[in-house]
């Protein structure tokens, strides 16, 4: 299993994940990574608009991000 960080970043400022989670592919970091965003566009309302998880390594590269939604979206 790899180790991986879920950073959420939004327009001012960056809320880095210390801790990391152990997940053995990358289709099960992708499905996290979307439900943190999901979550996030669920708590935070239109806040949300600009904020994206963004998924590193171990060694710190970023793979990918996820864009948060507003949970309007969501339900369309």
């Amino acid at each position: 299993m790899t180790r991986y960080f879920f950073d959420v970043k939004d327009k001012a400022s960056i809320q880095y994940d210390y801790s990391g989670r152990y997940l053995r592919s990358i289709a099960e970091v992708k499905e996290l990574a979307a439900l943190i965003a999901i979550d996030l566009g669920c708590t935070a309302g239109d806040a949300s608009f600009g904020t994206e998880v963004q998924v590193r390594d171990p060694a710190g590269r970023q793979l990918f991000a996820v864009a948060v939604q507003p949970a309007s979206a969501l339900a369309a």
